[in-house]
């Protein structure tokens, strides 16, 4: 086997290089991080474009555990077309065909420093979400509305947003963990957060996406910071 520009080889090194950047930006993952990820296929490119951003899912960080390799085990609850949230190992991290970017919730809605007690209950409340059906209308919609708006250059009002209150989309169940309603916390047993998290102060929860969520990482009073990414 011979080393060149295209070789084997020299795939084979680019590949150990960009594992080892890997495991070093999911090194500094931890419980209550929010991890925004974008795969290289078919429908994570539709979800992109439709919402209009970078990444096409999002999902926050229950737990990280060690492995006998030295890997992290980064367990988070996961919401996809056709997949109710369940708790799920995002392995995927560690692959090359996965961008991803790691956030951390840094000041809470009055721009005060977070608190381990708030970040214990998103995470509690993030979890009790499992199990739930994602919103594939809510997801239809945001199609629409992206296609409308790349034809006439005009947005639809978020009043014509079809909404099932026990169905979630990805985002919306981040925003639901970090800051629900009364009718949340009575009816799927969530804490309240005071004050709560809110990734972007200009979006309700239903018009979150994970486009809005990395958005709001580049605003004056974002609540949040970057902590890692993919190389």
């Amino acid at each position: 086997m011979v080393a060149s520009r295209h070789g084997y080889l020299d795939i084979s090194r680019k590949r150990t290089i960009d594992f080892l950047n890997r495991r070093q930006a999911v090194s500094k993952i931890q419980a209550g991080d929010v991890i925004l990820t974008n795969r290289r296929g078919i429908s994570s490119r539709f979800i992109s474009w439709a919402i209009g951003g970078k990444y096409s899912h999002v999902a926050p960080v229950i737990k990280v555990e060690k492995l006998p390799n030295g890997q992290l085990a980064v367990w988070t609850i996961d919401y996809k077309i056709g997949r109710s949230g369940k708790l799920r190992r995002m392995d995927e991290l560690y692959k090359h065909k996965t961008n991803f970017l790691v956030a951390r919730w840094d000041k809470n809605a009055t721009g005060k420093p977070v608190t381990k007690e708030q970040i214990d209950a998103f995470v509690r409340n993030s979890e009790r979400l499992k199990g739930l059906k994602y919103d594939v209308i809510q997801a239809v919609w945001y199609a629409m509305r992206q296609g409308h708006k790349k034809s006439t250059n005009k947005d639809l009002p978020n009043s014509r947003i079809a909404d099932f209150a026990k169905r979630f989309t990805c985002s919306e169940q981040i925003a639901t963990a970090g800051n629900p309603g009364r009718k949340d916390i009575e009816k799927f047993n969530l804490e309240r957060i005071t004050p709560p998290l809110i990734a972007n102060p200009k979006m309700s929860r239903e018009t979150e996406t994970p486009t809005s969520i990395h958005e709001s990482l580049s605003l004056p009073n974002t609540r949040m910071r970057i902590v890692s990414e993919s190389p």
